[in-house]
C-alpha cells in the first residue's frame, strides 16, 4: 500500500508542477505563435516591400560585393526620426533582424566601417497592419 501511496503523491505533484508552469507561461505574455516574416533585397525598384507591423523576422540580403561581417542597423522611421537596431552579423550575404515596427514608411541603413571608411546600404520598405 505504501508504494501505491508514493506513486500517488508523485503524480499529484507532477501535475500540480505542470498547472504552475502553464499558469506561469501565461501571465508571462510568452506568445507560442510564430513571427511574422520579411525579406528586403537590395535595389528594389517601384513599390517598396511590405512587412507585417509588429514583431517580424527580417531577412535582409546584402548587395552583391558586400563582403560578410558586422554591420550597424538603423531605421528612419515614417516621423522622421531614426532608431537603432544596435549591431548584427551577417552570414552568406543575408542579415536577420528581429524588429518590431509600428505601421508606415521606413528606411533601414546598413553601415559597415572599413579601412577605406564606412559603407552603407539603404532598403526602403512600408509596414502596413495593426501591431
Amino acid at each position: 500500500m505504501a508504494r501505491r501511496e508514493l506513486l500517488g503523491a508523485a503524480a499529484a505533484l507532477l501535475v500540480v508542477a505542470l498547472a504552475g508552469w502553464q499558469v506561469a507561461s501565461w501571465r508571462s505574455g510568452v506568445s507560442t505563435l510564430p513571427l511574422a516574416h520579411g525579406v528586403l533585397m537590395p535595389g528594389q525598384r517601384g513599390e517598396p516591400v511590405t512587412i507585417p507591423a509588429g514583431r517580424c523576422k527580417l531577412d535582409v540580403l546584402l548587395p552583391s560585393l558586400a563582403p560578410n561581417g558586422a554591420y550597424r542597423a538603423r531605421v528612419q522611421l515614417p516621423d522622421g526620426s531614426p532608431r537603432s537596431l544596435g549591431a548584427w552579423r551577417s552570414k552568406d550575404q543575408w542579415l536577420t533582424l528581429d524588429v518590431d515596427f509600428a505601421p508606415g514608411h521606413h528606411v533601414l541603413f546598413l553601415a559597415r566601417q572599413t579601412g577605406e571608411g564606412r559603407e552603407e546600404y539603404e532598403y526602403v520598405f512600408d509596414v502596413e497592419g495593426s501591431p
